[in-house]
């Protein structure tokens, strides 16, 4: 569109020139933004512009939004009023990319701007922040209660029917609705997340208004009369858990109710009292959102944990979101529902991240220190004994060997003295035999070797005390090395006992500085948390100053505009008279020259007339004079007679 047709097609809507001038400003702008990336379309809708905003190509092949690429065209609305800029633009998606889907009819501006609205803020600058809204919900393709609170849905706000008939998986059923003992015509629309109750404004042009709206998740059951079994009441939990009935008669009511169920079962949802026949008792459909409050709180701290990590990158938070991944897995697991699944693959996206692969590491790599510190210690503590061990081992067989020594001394001294005794017993029966007479010499040779017998039992007796001494000092040598060696392994138990405990400190150390940091941690999220709360009360307030300044602005603007109307109308009113007194002037003045031209015609006429007239009394009087030259007597007095005539009838001329 060139700049006329440009300034053709929005003078058709907005009269006003401020509008007009701000309306062609957002038009080129917009016109203005690459058209390799974005495409523009305008048409007239509803007493106002739709902007059709549809993003190319080249824009969406990026890493970060490549994802978009098999959902194209990538298109979002932006509806206009005849108020604008004095009221807000309006954006909508008309893509479906997610699961739920957010094109359902649900206003996307505040969440796109990630702030408030004001007029300041140029059309061009909203169509910019698309891609990072897109990011946003990439990232958040899992979450479900995110994706289900993204936008919002304002009661009392306008559509054209047809925005719901153009979007996919929106279902559309006609219904009446009891109100105030009254039945009204109603479009229920449902998505996968919400129910939309429309009031009828103009059926020919197809204007409904949001009468109402609710979360699926906040119903609690469907009653079905008796008496009429397309008679509805739909019982909703608003969130302050305060009850609200509605009642619906809907031809289509088994239909609406399939519905219903199909998208409370891909939620989550446990249906009860269910029958396949058309055919439902009262209370016969009970829609319980999720199977308890716990799901909903794992959820939360889910993206709560999510967002941490974003932040706060720490092993305590990776293992945190892995549990909380974990249970949300073995309870969507054990109530049959496939939504486990993507939790599973959310942890294994979470594994197979860069960063947190590195956290990981790093605290295998410190783990892997800590074992191999205290391997070292318990091998060193295994040699000591070892060695204790090889020690007692060797004194065990010295001791064996001592006595071995010994046993084999005492077998020796036992085999000398019986060789020793023999030949001397032999001798003397010899000599008692042979002779007799030398009784007295054997007597005398026995005495000897007796006395011979009781020094060698002496000198045995010497040796044997000595070995014993000798044994004994042994024994207490023995002893002594023993008492050392326990001594010694006394000492290495006690090392090694001090090694544990100076472990076992600074393991508690360290587990106590862990401690530390985990609770400085917590200090430190919760004052982050009361700042932020802070900051978002600060921002909240300074937002609704700046919506009462903005208001305030508005209202001063349009009282401004209403009065610049108003003078605009005075200056066209006295304009308008000025024109008619004008116009009443000049006719007044056109009157008095035609009056004077009239006047002065007939003076000219009568003028005329005159000089013939006198013309005529002197060719009179000529011709007299000629014929009464002879007669001067008569003459005088007829022309005393004749002249008396003209003059009367110059009289009347006059």
């Amino acid at each position: 569109m060139d700049q006329q047709e440009i300034e053709s097609f929005l003078s058709q809507i907005y009269k006003n020139e401020t509008q007009m001038q701000r309306m062609i400003k957002e038009v080129n702008s917009l016109y203005e933004l690459e058209q390799d990336q974005y495409q523009i379309e305008l048409s007239e809708e509803n007493n106002g512009i739709s902007i059709l905003v549809e993003l190319q190509e080249q824009l969406l092949n990026n890493e970060q939004l490549k994802y978009l690429l098999q959902f194209q065209p990538i298109q979002f609305e932006i509806i206009l009023d005849q108020k604008f800029p004095f009221s807000l633009p309006k954006i909508y998606c008309l893509s479906t990319f997610s699961q739920p889907t957010l094109a359902d009819g649900r206003e996307l501006l505040q969440n796109i701007l990630n702030s408030q609205w004001s007029p300041q803020i140029l059309l061009f600058q909203i169509v910019q922040q698309l891609p990072e809204f897109l990011l946003q919900i990439i990232e958040n393709l899992q979450n479900r209660n995110y994706l289900i609170n993204v936008g919002k849905f304002i009661n009392g706000d306008q559509y054209n029917l047809e925005q719901f008939i153009q979007l996919n998986d929106i279902n559309i059923i006609e219904a009446e609705q009891q109100v105030n003992s009254q039945i009204v015509e109603r479009y229920i629309v449902l998505s996968e997340s919400y129910f939309l109750n429309l009031e009828i404004v103009d059926k020919e042009q197809n204007i409904v208004k949001l009468y109402s709206n609710y979360q699926l998740g906040f119903l609690n059951n469907i009653q079905r009369q008796n008496d009429d079994e397309n008679m509805l009441t739909f019982n909703w939990k608003d969130s302050n858990d305060d009850k609200i009935f509605e009642i619906f008669s809907v031809k289509q009511s088994q239909k609406l109710i399939e519905i219903i169920i199909q998208y409370m079962e891909q939620n989550g949802a446990e249906i009860k009292n269910q029958n396949q026949f058309q055919e439902i008792p009262e209370e016969s459909v009970t829609l319980q959102f999720y199977q308890s409050v716990d799901i909903n709180q794992i959820q939360d701290d889910i993206y709560n944990c999510e967002q941490q990590l974003k932040d706060n990158l720490t092993l305590n938070n990776i293992n945190l979101l892995m549990e909380l991944y974990q249970k949300a897995i073995e309870y969507y697991s054990a109530i049959n529902n496939n939504v486990y699944t993507d939790y599973i693959q959310r942890l294994q996206q979470l594994l197979s991240q860069s960063e947190i692969q590195e956290v990981l590491k790093t605290e295998e790599q410190s783990l892997i220190m800590e074992r191999s510190k205290s391997n070292e210690l318990q091998q060193k503590m295994n040699t000591q004994q070892e060695q204790i061990n090889e020690k007692l081992q060797q004194n065990k067989y010295q001791e064996q060997q001592i006595k071995t020594q010994q046993q084999e001394q005492n077998l020796k001294q036992q085999e000398n003295k019986q060789i020793e005794l023999q030949p001397i017993s032999n001798e003397s029966e010899s000599k008692n035999q042979e002779k007799e007479e030398e009784k007295q010499n054997s007597e005398n040779s026995s005495e000897n070797l007796k006395k011979n017998h009781q020094l060698e039992q002496q000198q045995e007796q010497d040796k044997q005390d000595q070995q014993e001494q000798q044994e004994q000092q042994e024994q207490q040598k023995q002893q002594e090395q023993q008492k050392q060696q326990e001594q010694e392994q006394e000492q290495q138990e006690q090392q090694i006992q001090q090694e544990q405990q100076e472990q076992q400190q600074q393991q508690e150390q360290q587990q106590q500085e862990e401690q530390q940091e985990q609770q400085q941690q917590q200090e430190q999220q919760e004052s982050q948390e009361q700042q932020e709360q802070q900051e978002q009360q600060e921002q909240q307030e300074q937002q609704e100053q700046q919506e009462q300044q903005e208001q305030q602005e508005q209202q001063e603007q349009l009282e401004q505009q209403e009065q610049q109307q108003e003078k605009q109308e005075k200056q066209e009113k006295q304009e308008k008279q000025e024109k008619q007194e004008k116009q009443e002037k000049q006719e007044k003045q056109e009157k008095q020259e035609k009056q004077e031209k009239q006047e002065q015609q007939e003076q000219q006429q009568e003028q005329q007339q005159e000089q013939q007239e006198q013309q005529e009394n002197e060719s009179i009087v000529s011709q007299t004079t000629e014929t009464t030259e002879t007669y001067e007597g008569e003459q005088k007095s007829d022309q005393k007679k004749k002249k008396a005539p003209p003059s009367r009838v110059s009289k009347k001329k006059k």
